[in-house]
């Protein structure tokens, strides 16, 4: 079963060797399952990628079809499991070398050892691993149970790839990211000694207005039983949340946040002194931070206004600021 949209389904059974397609290009925009998707790609045996944004589970039998030239794919997986989409690469290609997947709902997902060992059977050429799993909370505003060990996405098949694990936090989601390395800021400290194995950074995309605040800190909690993360960026133009000022010191000393132990944080907007309180009081040992830009802000008082809080306050630990500082002609 196909499904062109939504008043449309055509039924397609498996090609024959007199009604192949040259297409080498295939983007599929819509709701397909698995074996709707087997019986349309028999049809091309040359494709070269393919592009699936919404895969439906809707599994019966899957037969093998060789696409030899298959090197990408891309699947949002909806409802699917482990072991369909497993079945489901292993019978359509052998060959390929860039992987990307999306998916939800089944923490089984986020087992390294299973895509580990998937990985390394049957597909030891694979040049680049792009995976997204988005972690919601269900009915009952309770994460699913993580079964696994801590960091399993550092250990040694990862970095020996240059596969980074990478965790963003947003208004509605904990999203649990690979890809391969790109240098990014904290790289250019001591771009001799990249150590990948420590590269795992958090991305904040989330207002921290009071409610937010707390949701923040639930989700982090979440995330430290999955990894640990080293960097910080938070890409958020309104920082500091209006009430900050109410919450004493014992309030972040005893959140889950400050568990983190985050030496390097990137701010792509910094708009008052107060933003820099806040990141202190989070994190205490922060030792580079980086600005992405100032708002409305004189970059000398800035920077005088820093140092007289790290001597007032003894702070021995922030030893490098850097801030973008636009050119007239910017």
């Amino acid at each position: 079963m196909f499904c062109f949209n939504d008043d449309h389904l055509v039924t397609l059974p498996l090609a024959t060797n007199n009604e192949c397609s040259p297409l080498e290009r295939l983007i599929i925009n819509h709701h397909c399952s698995l074996n709707g998707l087997e019986s349309l790609i028999s049809y091309t045996p040359e494709l070269h990628q393919l592009t699936i944004h919404q895969t439906d589970s809707n599994i019966t039998t899957l037969q093998s079809i060789a696409l030899i030239n298959l090197v990408f794919i891309y699947l949002h997986m909806c409802k699917t499991s482990f072991y369909e989409l497993k079945t489901f690469l292993f019978n359509i290609s052998s060959t390929l070398k860039i992987l990307s997947i999306n998916c939800s709902e089944k923490i089984i997902f986020l087992d390294a050892h299973r895509w580990k060992q998937f990985i390394s059977y049957y597909y030891p050429q694979l040049e680049k691993c792009y995976f997204t799993y988005y972690d919601r909370m269900n009915n009952d505003n309770q994460y699913e149970i993580y079964p696994g060990q801590i960091n399993q996405f550092s250990s040694t098949f990862w970095i020996e790839r240059k596969w980074i694990f990478h965790v963003k936090i947003d208004d509605t989601d904990i999203k649990y990211m690979i890809y391969p390395y790109k240098k990014t800021w904290y790289d250019y400290i001591d771009d001799k000694n990249i150590e990948y194995s420590t590269s795992t950074s958090l991305m904040l995309a989330i207002d921290l207005n009071p409610f937010y605040l707390e949701m923040l800190f639930e989700r982090i909690k979440r995330v430290l039983t999955i990894t640990q993360m080293h960097h910080l960026e938070i890409i958020e133009e309104h920082l500091v949340p209006a009430y900050i000022e109410e919450l004493d010191d014992e309030y972040f000393h005893t959140s889950s946040i400050t568990r983190i132990h985050i030496n390097k944080v990137y701010l792509q907007v910094f708009s008052s002194m107060e933003d820099f309180n806040f990141i202190m009081a989070l994190f205490p040992v922060t030792i580079y931070l980086q600005v992405g830009y100032l708002n409305n802000m004189n970059i000398e008082l800035f920077v005088r206004n820093i140092l007289k809080k790290i001597n007032n306050e003894c702070n021995d630990h922030l030893r490098l600021l850097c801030c973008h500082v636009p050119a007239l002609d910017d």
